[in-house]
């Protein structure tokens, strides 16, 4: 995984899971099933994914090292880790490099950290021996 140098306090992150929202209602789209599921793709080309704005991405930050969280919104003095989410209309899938990018990515837990209060973008890919998807790159 590679930063750039204003998240190089991230050690590794995640894909936690993703959703189809329909109203009120709430699906859970298998990870497996992430590049292949209707109800989350807009639209496939010879190169890449778009995805429907009902999509959203959640996943995990880790930090190196424990960071002291804001004040302002903090419900907790300090955290080693971070949940973050995506809309969907952010996010694609490049079939060329196989990779995962969401951008407009935001904390979404009360306890963020400096450096993650701005929305910034990530790249996944998926790791075939852990059967996850990994972070890649994180970048603003």
């Amino acid at each position: 995984m590679s930063t750039k140098s204003a998240y190089d306090f991230v050690k590794s992150g995640v894909i936690n899971i993703c959703v189809s929202r329909n109203g009120r209602e709430v699906e859970r789209v298998p990870l497996e099933q992430l590049l292949t599921d209707e109800r989350i793709i807009r639209s496939s080309s010879i190169d890449s994914l778009t995805f429907r704005e009902n999509a959203v991405f959640k996943f995990t930050l880790e930090f190196k090292k424990s960071l002291p969280c804001l004040e302002e919104t903090a419900v907790r003095e300090q955290t080693d880790w971070i949940l973050a989410s995506c809309p969907g209309q952010a996010a694609q899938y490049n079939k060329i490099e196989e990779r995962l990018i969401l951008q407009a990515c935001h904390a979404t837990v009360s306890s963020t950290v400096a450096g993650l209060e701005d929305q910034f973008c990530t790249s996944f890919r998926m790791d075939p021996q852990k059967g996850e998807w990994v972070l890649d790159l994180i970048w603003r």
